[in-house]
């Protein structure tokens, strides 16, 4: 018997009742008769008497997301929920170069690269929230033998490349059979299918789910600059150049907005495109950021009161950390999964008959043109930019 119980029940404690003798009887004459109820009940009193025994062993779940920092985001709001369950000890694992930024988005969850997770150990429960080859291979070799399960997000390849459109022939074919064998299922956003996969886990685990949480990603982040009203961000890089509104009109931006408001203009790029800062050299209101890792990206993000960018990572990580924004999408569709940001932002598109024509922006225009990106003006984005601090205004 646990010595808790022991304590509670054993020399020196009787019982308030008195039989004819008066004289108390020991309680540990009585041990016959209740030691069946009391082993029983001893896991239970144990954790009621002593706090510090663990109730159970916690369920290890391993999350695999191995994309990009806008893929990345789209996770937060499965993750935050998995997290809140006591029972689930809950391990992101991502590429390298963002678990420091994702372990800071997510105190609560454990996050580790992707090189080094074979010395993990295995896992309860393995949740493929990419869907690739490589994904699959890792969670197959995380999984415990013998026991526990994997779930793998339905990425709805068919029903994305459906809304595709494209300039070649043989691109508008594939779009048309994409479509046709998707039939009429519903196209969802990344963070919907995950928080559907994250749902279904639970069920499994006999853990009562609930309703599924907002699909907006959020969070908060330590060490983050402070937000100044107006302070503009422009993101003038992205991970595909089909996906880079011309410089050039970034510039023009910058200068209408600060003789509008006077406020400070922060153009982003990666170290190894420091050239696209070159127009912004004579604006002395503009302070060009360069940030050499994702962490230290978000945090000059979080600063900026609005965001301009094309669809990019860092696009959803200012959403994700609650600045206002405007997207500029070209090649790739707010239709097929990553536009959430309905609630706080404008998504502008341009015209162009051959859009969208890519799901991820890979690959370059097949026109040479990109004529879709340069179909966005100057002046449409800064109607949308001033729309959204003007008071009362609707995002879309």
């Amino acid at each position: 018997m646990h010595p808790a119980v022991a304590r509670l029940f054993g020399e020196g404690v009787t019982c308030r009742a008195r039989p004819a003798t008066g004289r108390p009887v020991p309680l540990r004459c009585l041990m016959p008769v209740w030691g069946m109820i009391l082993m029983k009940l001893q896991g239970f009193l144990s954790c009621v008497l002593d706090p510090r025994l663990e109730r159970f062993e916690m369920i290890r779940v391993a999350a695999i997301r191995l994309g990009r920092l806008g893929d990345l985001v789209m996770v937060l709001p499965a993750l935050q929920w998995m997290s809140g369950f006591a029972e689930l000890s809950v391990h992101l694992i991502c590429a390298d170069r963002y678990r420091e930024l994702l372990a800071r988005l997510l105190p609560a969850v454990q996050v580790h690269g992707a090189s080094g997770s074979r010395e993990l150990g295995s896992f309860d429960v393995v949740l493929d929230l990419h869907g690739v080859a490589a994904s699959f291979r890792l969670g197959r070799s995380l999984q415990r033998s013998g026991h526990g399960f994997d779930l793998r997000v339905g990425k709805q390849t068919l029903a994305r490349r459906g809304q595709l459109k494209g300039f070649l022939p043989w691109t508008r074919l594939a779009a048309s059979l994409s479509a046709g064998l998707a039939g009429d299922a519903p196209l969802r956003t990344w963070p919907e299918r995950h928080l559907l996969l994250t749902q279904r886990a639970l069920s499994r685990l006999g853990l009562d789910p609930g309703d599924c949480p907002s699909v907006v990603p959020r969070a908060s982040l330590s060490g983050a600059a402070h937000r100044r009203p107006g302070r503009l961000g422009l993101v003038l890089d992205a991970g595909h150049p089909s996906k880079r509104w011309p410089v050039e009109r970034f510039v023009r931006l910058a200068l209408h907005w600060h003789d509008l408001t006077g406020a400070e203009v922060v153009p982003f790029a990666g170290p190894d495109n420091a050239q696209l800062f070159e127009g912004f050299e004579q604006l002395n209101f503009a302070r060009p950021a360069s940030p050499p890792d994702p962490l230290q990206l978000a945090q000059r993000l979080a600063g900026c009161d609005l965001v301009v960018a094309g669809d990019t990572g860092p696009l959803h990580v200012a959403g994700a950390l609650g600045c206002r924004l405007v997207a500029l999408f070209g090649p790739t569709s707010t239709e097929t999964g990553f536009w959430v940001w309905q609630g706080q932002g404008v998504a502008l598109a341009g015209s162009a008959a051959c859009r969208p024509c890519s799901l991820h922006g890979a690959g370059g225009c097949p026109r040479w043109e990109q004529v879709c990106m340069q179909d966005i003006s100057v002046e449409a984005v800064v109607e949308e930019v001033i729309g959204l601090t003007s008071p009362g205004r609707r995002s879309a």
